[in-house]
């Protein structure tokens, strides 16, 4: 069980959303804290997607890493707000 979001989900996992046929000219990628498991990786995905601007996210649970991709960039604060209030952090 993740000892972050009391899931049953363990082992490496990657959650992608994409938007269809978005142009993607940007994109930066994000060391997280407190992502285990796959659980987590889909809270943090879900609230980053909902950032103005994000066309794609991707969280990588055995990295422990957010990339995000846009078609211009993003403010860090933005995403940062947004992996907070889904209860994780940034390093």
């Amino acid at each position: 069980m993740c000892t972050s979001c009391n899931c049953s989900t363990a082992g490496t996992q990657t959650i992608d959303l994409t938007t269809p046929d978005a142009p993607q000219t940007w994109s930066e990628e994000f060391i997280l804290t407190g992502v285990t498991c796959g659980g987590c990786a889909g809270k943090v995905t879900e609230a980053v997607a909902k950032v103005d601007g994000i066309d794609r996210a991707e969280v990588d649970v055995a990295s422990s890493t957010l990339t995000v991709h846009a078609t211009s960039a993003v403010p860090r604060d933005a995403i940062a707000a947004a992996v907070g209030a889904a209860g994780y952090g940034l390093s």
